[in-house]
């Protein structure tokens, strides 16, 4: 294994004048000046690895703040996305739903849900929600509007 051309002590000091906006070249330099030898690409896997550890502790803390109130969220939602489904749809039995406000509505529900499981980190696993909702099948689109929000039939036939 390589031994690391930027010993451990100086990494505080790589992240501080990264901080103070300084290059990689720039610090590369610096670090020169005080006997280490090293390149500005090692300098910026440094940064690189400081930024990703950074980025892994934020986003515990927000699953953290997010996880107590995820499964009332998506119940929440639920219960809109169902009422205005039944706006959607209209008054009537034999009433059918505008296509253009089910896509839209339906797409601001996926985008919500989406955006939550993302941040909860529930969503870093399996399919995400993206779906071409003006693909959808009338028979589906009338089972949304109904309020039964189960596995898709099929796709509308172009």
């Amino acid at each position: 294994m390589q031994k690391p051309s930027i010993p451990d002590k100086y990494h505080d000091l790589v992240r501080e004048l990264g901080s103070d906006g300084k290059s990689n070249r720039a610090i590369a330099e610096h670090l020169g000046t005080l006997g280490i030898k090293t390149t500005h690409a090692a300098v910026g896997r440094i940064r690189k690895e400081q930024r990703e550890e950074r980025s892994a502790i934020a986003k515990e803390v927000v699953r953290e703040q997010l996880a107590p109130t995820l499964t009332a969220d998506v119940k929440r939602l639920e219960r809109l996305v169902r009422n205005a489904m039944k706006r959607v749809a209209g008054k009537g039995p034999n009433s059918r739903p505008d296509d253009d406000a089910f896509c839209r509505l339906a797409e601001q529900a996926r985008k919500l849900i989406d955006t939550k499981l993302k941040y909860s980190g529930a969503g870093d696993e399996g399919p995400s929600l993206n779906a071409d909702l003006s693909k959808l099948s009338e028979a589906d689109l009338e089972r949304v509007a109904a309020g039964d929000f189960g596995p898709l039939t099929g796709e509308r036939a172009s």
